[in-house]
């Protein structure tokens, strides 16, 4: 008769996941809009990348002094890592009360680090 030796029971290691920390969204620190050169200028708390960017998603009403809407799809000048000027084209006349700027998720605009902008909605200009 053969005998075996018994083999001892070995639990399997189970893989730890490593909670995944949430990427920082960049934050809008300053957004400055001039109506004589049609541009608005957004600066970020750290450096972002505009590439995928779409100006479409990037509106200023203006009823202050030009009575106007403005779309950003004019182009895009990289003035700083976290900073770019957005050339504004005008899409009608507007009427209200303050000049604000609304810019959805969908801009394209994310941090080198991986987190995308959320946008805005009604932010009055200049801010801060």
């Amino acid at each position: 008769m053969v005998k075996f030796k018994p083999v001892p029971f070995i639990p399997k290691k189970r893989k730890t996941q490593t909670p995944s920390v949430p990427v920082p969204l960049p934050v809008l620190v300053a957004a400055v809009y001039s109506e004589v050169d049609l541009t608005i200028t957004l600066t970020f708390d750290r450096a972002i990348d505009y590439t995928a960017f779409d100006g479409t998603q990037v509106q200023v009403f203006d009823p202050v002094d030009n009575n106007q809407q403005y779309l950003g799809t004019g182009g895009v000048i990289f003035m700083a890592a976290d900073t770019i000027e957005v050339q504004l084209v005008s899409t009608g006349a507007y009427a209200g009360d303050f000049i604000h700027l609304d810019a959805t998720a969908a801009t394209g605009i994310v941090a080198n680090d991986g987190g995308a902008w959320a946008g805005v909605l009604d932010l009055v200009l200049p801010f801060p």
